[in-house]
């Protein structure tokens, strides 16, 4: 089975969430946060959020890449889920969106091959971004 893949994990308690793994022209969409009441200061994450009671995996990436970095996306496929800190993520593959990405400082992009060299959280997600991305030569 390739990458796309569900991740076995504990059984689930906390928010859901979904994310978009924007990749275009070989750039990895990510955005900075900066948290000083947090062990790590600097980090990167995907576009996305929580699940609303409403919504399914795939209208939360819709509705979230519309509101953090102001495109419309057309989600490829699933890549992967995993459970995080007690919630179920869901990892969608993105490579067709229309609209101009919000600019903004903490917006920018990564190689792929480069993505192992930021902070990107969760590291679950950052790990199998970096797996698919080497086996289909992204």
């Amino acid at each position: 089975m390739p990458v796309d893949k569900i991740v076995n994990q504990p059984k689930t308690e906390g928010r859901k969430r979904a994310a978009a793994i924007i990749i275009k022209d070989n750039k990895l969409l990510v955005i900075k946060r900066h948290c000083e009441n947090h062990d790590i200061v600097d980090y990167y994450v995907l576009p996305g959020g929580g699940i609303e009671k409403h919504e399914t995996p795939v209208q939360a990436i819709i509705r979230e890449a519309k509101e953090e970095v102001s495109i419309d996306v057309k989600l490829d496929k699933l890549l992967f889920k995993f459970v995080n800190f007690g919630a179920m993520e869901h990892y969608y593959l993105v490579t067709s969106f229309t609209g101009n990405v919000a600019p903004a400082n903490e917006i920018t992009t990564q190689e792929p091959t480069d993505t192992k060299d930021i902070n990107l959280l969760p590291e679950k997600a950052k790990t199998l971004i970096i797996e698919y991305t080497s086996r289909y030569g992204i």
